[in-house]
């Protein structure tokens, strides 16, 4: 996500390979159960970073990647299930808003065992989403999240693909200087 040419968030959508994804640390037999459901069709959302210069805006900041993120899986990357780890007291907030279901127990981070987390899965069927939109009364993109995803936003720019090819992004030189070194220091 940019503002002025500035680049305020970024996030990681990862493709089902052999690298795997990097839940599978935590939730291997929950992701197998999943590649056993939706062979191909699986993606994960990662590494969501946003500047906190742009605190005050975080959420609409979120709701953006969001958008993106599921137009993307659906539209370009073809995929069946987006997945997450989250920590636990956000579970509720990705299911009411977003439609993600929790998969497997809560655990903690080795690296950080005060930190917990927990796996979500959001089913991205035309039919499944379609269900979500409808449950909630509104009409109106500011107060129902599936009308809000589903609406055209000239602000996005989708990738470009021949039929089956496959979308390989990567974190430019200054998105790495500036989100992994000059944030971090």
């Amino acid at each position: 996500v940019s503002y002025k040419e500035l680049i305020v968030a970024t996030a990681t959508l990862i493709q089902d390979s052999q690298l795997g994804f990097m839940s599978e640390k935590y939730y291997y037999h929950e992701v197998q159960n999943l590649r056993h459901q939706y062979r191909n069709g699986i993606v994960e959302l990662t590494n969501i970073v946003i500047d906190q210069t742009f605190k005050s805006h975080q959420l609409a900041i979120f709701h953006l990647i969001m958008k993106y993120a599921l137009n993307l899986c659906q539209r370009n990357l073809k995929a069946q299930v987006l997945t997450l780890t989250v920590n636990p007291a956000l579970q509720m907030y990705f299911n009411k808003s977003w439609g993600f279901q929790s998969r497997g127990p809560e655990l903690r981070y080795t690296s950080n065992p005060l930190s917990k987390l927990a796996f979500m899965v959001c089913e991205l069927s035309q039919e499944k989403r379609r269900d979500q939109l409808h449950k909630v009364p509104s009409k109106d993109p500011h107060h129902n999240i599936y009308l809000f995803v589903k609406m055209a936003d000239r602000r996005f720019v989708y990738p470009q693909r021949a039929e089956g090819q496959r979308i390989n992004t990567a974190m430019t030189a200054a998105m790495i200087e500036y989100f992994c070194v000059k944030r971090t220091n």
